[in-house]
């Protein structure tokens, strides 16, 4: 005999995965393990972050991830400016910029711009010199003579420039 069909009332919700990583019972719990403010998590609970499941567990993995893409929307869904963390954290971004200069400074790999600008004014007036001879002494001093002679000429004041140039690297080197 023929089983009759059954006829299909309901479909089975597909099992959840459980969560991985780091689990909190409570969102005290979960400001103290991360070291931020209790305000802070309930700002990103009412900002929209999936992180807090029922019976108050929070994914504090997810938490984290969800407060670095939306640092704006947790600090404003509280109305309070940058928690004391950012702030210590700023501060110590500050701190490894000053040290990174104070390096590079040592490694003699900074160089002040008041001291460029006063090597550029200094060799300025020398090098509007040489282009003004280039533009009104070369045509008349080229005039009688022949082409390689001419390229001489002009090779001795393009010399001229770029010994000018080239002491700024030299000066530059030494500070």
């Amino acid at each position: 005999m023929v089983a009759p069909k059954k006829t299909v009332t309901h479909t089975a919700k597909p099992r959840r995965a459980r969560a991985t990583g780091r689990l909190c019972d409570s969102l005290k719990s979960a400001a103290g393990a991360l070291g931020l403010p209790e305000e802070t998590l309930r700002s990103a609970k009412g900002a929209g972050c999936s992180a807090f499941r029922a019976g108050g567990r929070v994914h504090l993995d997810e938490l984290s991830a969800w407060l670095k893409e939306h640092p704006q929307e947790a600090a404003a869904a509280s109305g309070s400016p940058d928690t004391k963390r950012q702030l210590e954290l700023d501060d110590l971004a500050e701190d490894v910029r000053r040290k990174k200069m104070a390096n590079d400074q040592r490694a003699r790999l900074l160089v002040q711009k008041s001291l460029v600008v006063g090597s550029i004014d200094r060799i300025g007036p020398q090098i509007k010199k040489l282009l003004d001879r280039l533009r009104v002494e070369y045509p008349a001093a080229v005039a009688g003579m022949d082409v390689p002679q001419a390229r001489l000429y002009g090779g001795r004041l393009a010399d001229e420039i770029l010994a000018q140039i080239q002491s700024l690297e030299t000066e530059w080197k030494t500070m």
